[in-house]
C-alpha cells in the first residue's frame, strides 16, 4: 500500500515557504545592492586617501559575501523542497530548480539592472541628496558606457573564471591530493590478478570523484541565454561571446565529465525539464528589458531621458509584439511535420499496406488502392483510410473486421 500525502497539506507547506524564499531573495538583493553602491562610490566618486587600494575592496567584499549568501539561500531552498514532500523525483527537482533559479538570476543580473535603471537615470539626483547632507563627492560624469563595461565583465571575465574553477582547479587539486595519498599510504600486496587490481583502482578513483550534476550545466546555459536575450542591445557582441564560450564549454564539460566527476548514470528524458520554463520566462522578461533600455538610451550620449508614459507604452507594445510573434511561430511549427514524424508515418503505412494485402489475399478481400497522392496530407490519409472495392474504409474498422473474418475462417478449417 502506497503512503498518501494530502495535496492540501503540500500546498500549505508551499505557502509557508513563500515568505522564506522571498526573504532570502531580498537578503541576497540587499547584499548585492550594498556591494554595488560601495563599488560605484569607491571607483567613481571617491578621490581620497588609498584610493588605489580601496578600489579592490568591492571585489573582496563580493567574493566573501555574495557566494556565501547565495549558497545559504540554496541550502534553505533544498530544505524547503524536501519539506514540501513531492511524490516523484522529477517534481522534487522541478520545484527545487525554480527556487534556485531565483537566486542565480539575482546574482547574475541584478547589478546590470541596477546600473541601467537606478544608477545611470537617477545617479545625479542621489548624489545631490547626499551633498545636501554634507557628504562631498568628486566630480564625475555618469556615462551609459558604464553599462556596457559591466556587461563585458560578466560575459568575458566571469565566464573565464567559471571555466578555470570548473575544469582547471579541480584537475590540479585532484592530482595534488593523489600525490599526497600515494606517498602517505603504502601499496597493498594481494593475491589478485593484475586485471582485478587495475579494475579496483579504477573503481576507487571513480568513488573519490564528485557526483556530476547536469542541472549545474543547465543553469549556466540558461543564465548565458539570459545575458544574450536580456542585454544584447547594450553590447551587440554579446551573442558572439556566448558562441565562443559555448564552443569552449562543450569541450571543457566533456573533460569535466570524463576526468573530474564520477561517471554519470544515463537516464531517459524527453526535454530539459524545469529549465525550459525558465527559458520561456527569461524570453518574456527580455521583451521588457530590451524595449526599456532602447527607449531610455536612444540617441543619448550623456545620459537617459525619462517619460513615464512613453516608457510604459513602449513596454506594452514590446510585450504584445513578443506574445503575438510567439503565438504565430508556435502555430506555424505545429502545422509543419518534422522529418522524423514523416519517416514514422511512411513506415507505418508500409507495414499496414503489406499486412492488409496479405490478409486480403488470404480471405478474398480487395487489396489497398495505391493510387492515392503521395503528399504529406495524402500520406496521413493513407495511414488512416484504405480502399476496399469502391468504398473508403477506416483502417481501424477494417483491421477489426479482417481480424474477425480471419479467426472465423481459421475455425472453419480446423
Amino acid at each position: 500500500m502506497l503512503p498518501f500525502f494530502s495535496p492540501w497539506k503540500r500546498w500549505t507547506r508551499k505557502l509557508a515557504g513563500v515568505p522564506v524564499v522571498l526573504g532570502g531573495a531580498l537578503a541576497l538583493a540587499g547584499v548585492i545592492t550594498s556591494v554595488f553602491a560601495i563599488e560605484v562610490f569607491l571607483t567613481v566618486y571617491y578621490d581620497g586617501y588609498l584610493k588605489g587600494v580601496l578600489i579592490y575592496f568591492p571585489i573582496v567584499l563580493y567574493s566573501l559575501s555574495i557566494p556565501n549568501v547565495a549558497a545559504f539561500c540554496k541550502s534553505v531552498s533544498k530544505r524547503l523542497t524536501d519539506y514540501e514532500n513531492y511524490e516523484t523525483q522529477a517534481s522534487h527537482e522541478y520545484h527545487l530548480m525554480q527556487k534556485v533559479f531565483i537566486f542565480n538570476a539575482l546574482t547574475s543580473y541584478l547589478s546590470i539592472l541596477l546600473t541601467a535603471y537606478i544608477y545611470i537615470p537617477f545617479g545625479p539626483e542621489v548624489i545631490s541628496v547626499f551633498q545636501n547632507y554634507g557628504v562631498s563627492f568628486s566630480k564625475a560624469t555618469i556615462e551609459p558606457s558604464m553599462l556596457q563595461s559591466r556587461l563585458k565583465a560578466f560575459m568575458i571575465t566571469t565566464q573565464a573564471i567559471s571555466f578555470a574553477t570548473e575544469t582547471i582547479v579541480p584537475w590540479l587539486t585532484r592530482h595534488a591530493l593523489e600525490g599526497k595519498v600515494r606517498r602517505g599510504i603504502p601499496e597493498e600486496v594481494g593475491n589478485d590478478s593484475e586485471d582485478v587490481k587495475r579494475f579496483l583502482k579504477r573503481v576507487e578513483k571513480q568513488v573519490d570523484l564528485p557526483v556530476y550534476d547536469v542541472n549545474e550545466d543547465y543553469a549556466e546555459m540558461v543564465l548565458q541565454f539570459g545575458y544574450v536575450s536580456l542585454f544584447s542591445v547594450i553590447w551587440p557582441l554579446t551573442g558572439l561571446c556566448a558562441f565562443v564560450n559555448n564552443w569552449v564549454e562543450l569541450r571543457s564539460d566533456a573533460a569535466k565529465i570524463s576526468f573530474n566527476a564520477r561517471r554519470p548514470i544515463s537516464s531517459r528524458t524527453d526535454s530539459i525539464g524545469p529549465w525550459l520554463d525558465n527559458l520561456q520566462r527569461v524570453t518574456w522578461f527580455s521583451s521588457f528589458t530590451n524595449a526599456s533600455i532602447l527607449y531610455l538610451f536612444h540617441g543619448e550620449h550623456d545620459g537617459p531621458r525619462l517619460s513615464l508614459g512613453m516608457l510604459l507604452l513602449s513596454l506594452l507594445i514590446s510585450e504584445h509584439a513578443y506574445l503575438g510573434l510567439r503565438t504565430l511561430v508556435g502555430l506555424m511549427l505545429e502545422s509543419v511535420p518534422m522529418n522524423a514524424e514523416l519517416d514514422v508515418r511512411k513506415k507505418e503505412f508500409g507495414i499496414k499496406s503489406s499486412w492488409l494485402s496479405r490478409l486480403g489475399d488470404t480471405i478474398g478481400t480487395a487489396g489497398i488502392n495505391s493510387s492515392m497522392p503521395g503528399t504529406v496530407h495524402g500520406l496521413k490519409a493513407r495511414a488512416d483510410v484504405i480502399m476496399v472495392g469502391d468504398q473508403v474504409v477506416n483502417t481501424e474498422q477494417f483491421e477489426s473486421d479482417v481480424g474477425v473474418q480471419a479467426i472465423r475462417s481459421r475455425l472453419k478449417t480446423t
